[in-house]
């Protein structure tokens, strides 16, 4: 029985001793929590999203901050530690719901310093049109304009700026909409509306020179104006400012345009609505020219004048050079004003036949032949041959569309077919 008993005073001394070693890990536990919770440290966050230059007066401070504790080897290099010190200061940038601010976020005077030679100059673009919120200050952007010509009845889109630098932008949270389904004000299940709202844009601050700035000026008050967004890397967006500078008009076009203003613009003449034609001088008779004249140098000078004619119509056929005119008869009349047909001339007089009556097998009626000019062989001699005599018959047609009377040559071996004659010519 001692032996038994000294086995179980064994055992209880043991676990005895394992009781204390957890209860002393225990302590030691609390104690280092306890040693823990004294190293936070209470630091104002913004218990919202503030725009740049926002005023804190001190009845929004609560508002605007709330107290978060941090552990001290979290704590930031630089912050503010007391909202006291936050009180109708203003913001020099957007602060995001979260954030701790540095002393230098933040300004008596809220005043943003604009490059040497600039100034800040605001101007209203919309969230949609102000490249989705991403237009942040400090990033430098293209302003595109429209401007509607009432005059042209157009909407005229210019780059206004190409590479300008945004010092300021006004953005805000708005309060999410009521219940699109209308459900008392509450929002609908699976909508897109949430209790952070809405970011909101009203207002873009850029930094400009004194002549951009009244440009500025006017096209905040008579134009829609967008923001494109390049690549900020310098390589990359310099060519796409280049793109832009060949697109944009000069400060003085664009004055114009928001003047709708066109009275510079040249109307065109009827002259340019009129294609230039290259003219030639030409030889025209003065008066009419009766058949059988001889043109000679006499009567070239006396009867004839220089004209100019549009060389495109000059027709291949067409006599209106010395050479073509000199020399030659008229084989039939010259109208006055009008270009002389080369086939209205010849080296030799035209001589006129005696008309000559026949009748034949083929005559339909008979019928008194006209006169007939008979077109003499072309020389280099004025001497006239003999002309040779020639019968002809004529049969007259008379068909529903009218008369036709062909002519045909009375030959030893029969009648040839000339052709078809002026109609009407032998009618009765």
């Amino acid at each position: 029985m001692k032996q038994k008993n000294l086995i179980l005073i064994a055992v209880a001394v043991v676990c005895g001793a394992v009781a204390a070693v957890l209860v002393a890990t225990q302590l030691n536990a609390k104690g280092a929590s306890a040693a823990k919770v004294e190293e936070l440290v209470d630091i104002p966050v913004a218990a919202r999203d503030i725009p740049i230059g926002t005023r804190i007066p001190a009845k929004d401070v609560e508002k605007y901050f709330i107290i978060k504790k941090f552990p001290k080897e979290a704590v930031p290099p630089q912050y503010v530690a007391d909202t006291q010190d936050l009180v109708d200061k203003r913001t020099m940038r957007p602060i995001r719901m979260g954030e701790t601010l540095n002393p230098a976020d933040i300004s008596a005077t809220g005043f943003i310093a604009p490059p040497d030679g600039h100034v800040l100059f605001t101007a209203p673009i919309t969230l949609e049109r102000g490249a989705s919120g991403f237009a942040l200050p400090g990033t430098r952007v293209m302003v595109i304009a429209t401007k509607k010509s009432q005059k042209k009845n157009i909407d005229i889109v210019f780059p206004l700026f190409l590479d300008v630098l945004v010092l300021a932008v006004d953005t805000f949270p708005s309060a999410p909409p009521a219940n699109p389904q209308g459900g008392g004000g509450q929002p609908a299940q699976g909508g897109g509306a949430t209790a952070a709202g809405f970011q909101t844009m009203s207002m873009v601050s850029f930094a400009v020179t004194p002549e951009d700035s009244i440009l500025l000026n006017m096209a905040a008050d008579g134009c829609t104006l967008r923001i494109a967004l390049p690549d900020q890397d310098e390589k990359k967006k310099d060519p796409v400012v280049e793109m832009y500078k060949a697109m944009r008009p000069t400060n003085q076009e664009i004055r114009r345009i928001f003047a709708d203003d066109w009275s510079h613009e040249k109307k065109p003449t009827e002259e340019e609505h009129t294609p230039k034609l290259e003219m030639a001088k030409v030889k025209v008779p003065a008066e009419k020219i009766e058949e059988g004249a001889e043109i000679t140098d006499e009567v070239l000078e006396k009867k004839f004048r220089l004209v100019d004619f549009p060389k495109a119509y000059l027709a291949d056929g067409a006599a209106y050079e010395d050479k073509d005119l000199i020399g030659k008869f008229a084989v039939a009349d010259l109208a006055a004003g009008m270009i002389a047909p080369k086939d209205h001339l010849a080296k030799i007089r035209k001589a006129k036949v005696n008309p000559v009556v026949s009748t034949g097998e083929f005559a339909a009626s008979k019928a008194s032949v006209p006169e007939s000019d008979v077109a003499f062989p072309k020389g280099e001699t004025d001497t006239l041959p003999v002309p040779t005599k020639k019968e002809y018959t004529y049969v007259k047609i008379v068909t529903p569309h009218g008369t036709v009377v062909h002519k045909y040559e009375v030959t030893a071996k029969g009648n040839v077919y000339v052709g078809v004659v002026t109609p009407g010519l032998n009618d009765d």
